[in-house]
């Protein structure tokens, strides 16, 4: 399985955040995405979910849902800048608009 590395990649300047390991990444909090996250973790694969501007009620609830879940993560605000893959990783460049790195 491959695995997806959240935040920059090697050699980047010093004091740039340290990279997240994770099985699976989703690009989207909407319902689909936050739905693909409670099967991931009925699954035991842990993932994180990464939404750069949560909006709706449904959403809201399934979020609240998704951040209960043991093996996921969600990072709201975070879009995903930039995506990088060899044959062994996938690299996705995961920032707020101030830089900051996930939590």
């Amino acid at each position: 399985m491959t695995t997806a590395l959240l935040g920059v990649a090697d050699g980047a300047a010093a004091g740039a955040p340290s990279l997240l390991r994770t099985q699976v990444l989703v690009a989207g909090g909407g319902p689909v995405g936050l739905a693909t996250a409670v099967e991931l973790d009925s699954r035991k694969i842990d993932c994180v979910v990464v939404e750069p501007s949560p909006q709706f009620v449904l959403e809201e609830l399934l979020r609240e849902a998704v951040a209960a879940l043991p093996t996921c993560r969600l990072a709201t605000g975070y879009p995903v800048t930039a995506v990088d893959q060899d044959d062994a990783s996938v690299i996705v460049r995961v920032e707020d608009q101030d830089g900051k790195q996930l939590p």
